[in-house]
């Protein structure tokens, strides 16, 4: 009974953990907590692949690169928005407000 009663306990805390990853997000994986499950290209069998990842954004001005943004969200168009160039400070400002 008392180690039931450990087992759900270390159950339960590991569910508060995971619970507290997700918070906003779909999907974490185990290894990266960072990264978000996306599609991947198709293996040699043809079978489509989801695994851990990133969205990474280039910002791109007459061959040069300007800009990188990092991301966990899968959406492409969202993140051309988040992206937004300064011509001022001659910067790129990520959806979280860093400054590349």
């Amino acid at each position: 009974m008392n180690r039931q009663l450990i087992e759900y306990k270390q159950r339960q805390e590991k569910y508060d953990s995971s619970k507290k990853i997700l918070s906003k997000r779909n999907s974490y994986s185990k290894i990266d907590t960072d990264a978000t499950f996306m599609h991947m290209k198709d293996d040699h069998m043809r079978n489509g692949q989801l695994k851990p990842g990133y969205n990474v954004q280039i910002a791109v001005e007459s061959e040069y690169v300007t800009g990188v943004g990092i991301f966990q969200d899968r959406n492409d168009i969202s993140k051309r928005e988040d992206m937004q160039y300064n011509s001022e400070t001659d910067t790129y400002t990520c959806h979280n407000d860093k400054k590349l």
